[in-house]
């Protein structure tokens, strides 16, 4: 991807929908039963990850609250703390709903991730508040992936360069940050154990940080969920911006993330069935995130504090 090449459509989110559909029912083919095993995340609420046990999953309107209750048949979907899960925006409903119909004989609850998202704005089992999620975004730009390059290696730095840098700029530009990125090298001795890495930290001024603080403090606490688990999963702020704002589409954006190990595998080789199943977890994970932060813009009655019982 060079310079021109950074754009996307204003559908953007829609393309992360559909990503998110079909990953959610092709990554179950490319893993084998002991890596679904090792991937697995059971989170309480969906009973032990067990059997489906309903027929169909609905998004039904309750006029009097304006909101979206996600049935199971007959039950109403509720949080681990029994908080029953009411969403205001019709397609985030939707597509939560789409989640359970898409399980099959087995739930598989490392592929709903949205539920498992919205169940943690719910719940909020660790009191966070906007600020303590937004703090946790923002931890990522001493880190970000596309901000530290690898001296020694030439090829592999300008290929970062290259794909990269615009990232870096428009995210500069377009959030009015003035962050650069900065390169590293590795320090080795004649014991090939002995090896230490510099890491030299990229110039990110004070004034930038409060700036894009700022901006994102507009999203709410479930989009600031959203955000997070995104940022996490690409281990970077500005890829993941990029991506939010539509001027990367959610596969590019992993692609980018993968870069350094692309690379690696082009000169050393790949195992197949393993960076290919890391490459779609990205990709569904981030997609997860994109829409949250898309969709779940109604929802301001999130976060605060941990929540009680209320059916």
């Amino acid at each position: 991807m060079n310079s021109s090449d950074f754009r996307a459509s204003n559908n953007d989110w829609y393309k992360a929908l559909w990503n998110y559909h079909y990953l959610c029912t092709s990554i179950t083919i490319l893993m084998n039963v002991k890596l679904c095993q090792v991937l697995r995340r059971s989170f309480s609420g969906i009973p032990n990850a067990g059997n489906r046990f309903y027929e169909e999953a609905r998004a039904v309107f309750e006029p009097a609250k304006e909101v979206y209750n996600i049935f199971l048949d007959k039950r109403r979907l509720v949080t681990p703390k029994q908080n029953p899960v009411k969403i205001h925006s019709e397609a985030l409903a939707l597509v939560v709903a789409e989640e359970w119909n898409m399980q099959k004989d087995e739930l598989r609850t490392n592929l709903m991730r949205l539920t498992g998202l919205i169940f943690t704005a719910i719940d909020n089992p660790m009191s966070l508040e906007k600020s303590d999620v937004l703090s946790q975004v923002l931890q990522f730009l001493d880190k970000d992936t596309i901000l530290y390059r690898l001296e020694e290696n030439t090829n592999l730095l300008q290929l970062e360069e290259t794909n990269w840098n615009p990232v870096v700029e428009w995210v500069n530009s377009e959030y009015g940050l003035s962050v650069r990125p900065n390169s590293f090298r590795m320090k080795s001795s004649w014991i090939m154990s002995d090896i230490s890495i510099i890491f030299p930290e990229a110039v990110i001024a004070n004034d930038s940080r409060i700036r894009l603080a700022n901006q994102l403090s507009c999203y709410n606490f479930l989009q600031l969920i959203g955000l997070q688990y995104a940022t996490e999963s690409l281990k970077s702020v500005f890829l993941t911006l990029a991506t939010v704002s539509h001027r990367l589409h959610v596969d590019e954006a992993v692609e980018l993330a993968l870069l350094e190990q692309k690379y690696q595998s082009d000169i050393w080789g790949k195992v197949e069935w393993a960076h290919d199943i890391e490459r779609e977890e990205l990709i569904s994970r981030l997609s997860a995130g994109v829409l949250l932060v898309h969709l779940g813009d109604l929802e301001s009655e999130y976060g605060t504090k941990s929540q009680e019982k209320k059916l």
